[in-house]
């Protein structure tokens, strides 16, 4: 199942409330973690690092207390460099344009939002967006295919079916 990791401030429920409202309908996983008093560390580091390469996305959600509260502006900066190789998006209460200056150090999209139904349809579908959930049955079904229809040699039928299969998905 697809997830996306949620960098945040535990003290912006409005902001996730409405951003979990937005999962909802979806086959994405939220993934939060709310550690707002340690430095990143030790096997809290180690837990939260695996938790976001194990994701499919990172969605960074930007609010005064995360510029005021500077335990939780380290992690979050912290964890944008740990998703580095990941789609990492900044979400930015359009309300607070102007009042923030956290540096996130590396992101591939900035989105100035609003809290409408509107923005909740879009966030939705761009969650969706992420939803891997075909890929597994996809290269299953075709990897189990080509090990039936090569009667002499199984392996080589799945290599072939499972490569057929990832050409299918690449194309869809």
């Amino acid at each position: 199942m697809a997830q996306i990791f949620i960098s945040h401030s535990k003290q912006n429920k409005d902001i996730i409330h409405f951003f979990l409202e937005a999962f909802a309908g979806t086959k994405v996983k939220p993934h939060l973690e709310e550690l707002e008093n340690e430095p990143p560390t030790g096997i809290t580091a180690d837990k939260i690092e695996n938790d976001i390469q194990t994701s499919n996305a990172v969605f960074v959600l930007l609010s005064e207390h995360v510029e005021h509260l500077k335990h939780t502006r380290d992690w979050i900066v912290w964890e944008c460099g740990i998703g580095k190789n990941k789609d990492i998006w900044v979400f930015e209460p359009s309300e607070q344009l102007g009042k923030l200056s956290v540096v996130v150090p590396h992101f591939n999209h900035y989105v100035l939002f609003e809290r409408t139904e509107d923005w909740r349809k879009y966030l939705r579908s761009l969650i969706a967006s992420y939803d891997d959930s075909h890929v597994l049955p996809t290269l299953s079904a075709s990897t189990a295919g080509g090990a039936l229809l090569n009667e002499k040699d199984r392996g080589s039928g799945a290599a072939i079916g499972f490569a057929v299969g990832l050409v299918g998905l690449l194309l869809h």
